[in-house]
């Protein structure tokens, strides 16, 4: 919190996504790729996911996603993982298989965290234009997702800051020991709350200049 926060500058715009790689997180955007006939797909994540190539049955092709896990993996692994790519043209699917409900057949990481992807592969396969650049960071909202990037917001005192987030995590706010401000975070969540509850959550803010500190406790 602080009288003289800087506007960020727009960043230059990014490049068009590589369609050899998915970024692979909690609370991940839809995943679609095309990919010519033998061309690899590398799947980045540093921990605590895993990767199922399943049936477009399982998958569901509908409005929402089917996620049935049976018979795959639910045990977390270390990323990143390379599909070696198909040399026949058609449609791949796939699927983190984490938190797999026995009852339901539902992998939790790909039904409730969005972590599943379509490959398409193709011999006409259409690059994808260059997006226009995105607007500054909004400085009173964080995006609040699994593997996301480091967050540090300035604001003006008494501003409000809202954490997004749809379901699975929480927000805790803790002392700057807690939090921990060498190269690698405490995360001393000794007395926080530790269960999930459904975003947004909104800071009130605070008219004292100073830093704060916000973790979630799951």
């Amino acid at each position: 919190v602080s009288h003289s926060c800087k506007t960020s500058p727009s960043p230059p715009p990014p490049p068009p996504p590589d369609q050899k790689e998915i970024q692979w997180f909690y609370d991940m955007p839809d995943a679609t790729r095309c990919v010519k006939p033998g061309m690899t797909v590398t799947f980045n994540w540093p921990n605590g996911h895993n990767v199922n190539q399943i049936s477009e049955e399982a998958y569901g092709t509908g409005k929402e996603r089917k996620c049935d896990l049976e018979g795959g993996n639910h045990d977390p692994t270390s990323g990143p993982f390379v599909w070696p790519g198909n040399s026949t043209v058609g449609d791949y699917y796939f699927a983190c298989g984490l938190n797999y409900n026995k009852k339901t057949k539902i992998g939790g990481h790909c039904k409730k965290g969005n972590m599943n992807a379509h490959i398409k592969v193709s011999h006409s396969c259409k690059t994808s234009p260059s997006p226009p650049p995105p607007p500054p960071p909004d400085q009173k909202e964080i995006q609040w997702f699994y593997d996301m990037p480091d967050a540090t917001r300035c604001v003006k005192p008494g501003m409000t800051v809202t954490f997004n987030w749809p379901n699975g995590h929480n927000v805790n706010q803790i002392s700057e020991e807690a939090y921990g401000t060498g190269k690698e975070r405490k995360c001393d969540l000794e007395g926080g709350n530790h269960d999930p509850t459904s975003g947004p959550f909104v800071w009130p803010g605070n008219s004292t200049v100073g830093d704060y500190y916000f973790a979630c406790g799951l």
